[in-house]
């Protein structure tokens, strides 16, 4: 059984991440990713903490959240409960904050 939302967004966002000056390994959530510029796939309805460090400069910490997609809810209020239900259980009604996250890092002094 699937929901609107599950259908036609999943369960998962694509999010891209980029810093001044390139380069910068990227963790979420304390655990390392990739170096930017970086592209990942992250689960919808997590709140995530995203750290960017580079070598000479500052770490730069975002934390991120998401947000509720009323659409998807109407939709499925539309076809009816289970649809509602799935999404409702999955997430998937939900969407990251953001699509892309671009870091500007402070040279250590």
């Amino acid at each position: 059984m699937y929901g609107c939302a599950t259908i036609f967004s999943g369960s998962t966002d694509e999010i891209f991440f980029t810093s001044d000056p390139s380069g910068a390994k990227v963790s979420v959530n304390g655990k390392e990713r990739g170096a930017t510029p970086v592209t990942l796939t992250l689960k919808k309805s997590r709140v995530y903490s995203f750290t960017f460090a580079k070598e000479g400069y500052l770490p730069k910490t975002l934390d991120v959240s998401y947000h509720f997609t009323a659409g998807w809810l109407i939709l499925d209020i539309i076809t009816g409960f289970i649809p509602a239900v799935v999404d409702l259980i999955t997430g998937d009604w939900h969407s990251l904050d953001e699509s892309s996250y671009k870091a500007v890092l402070v040279p250590v002094k």
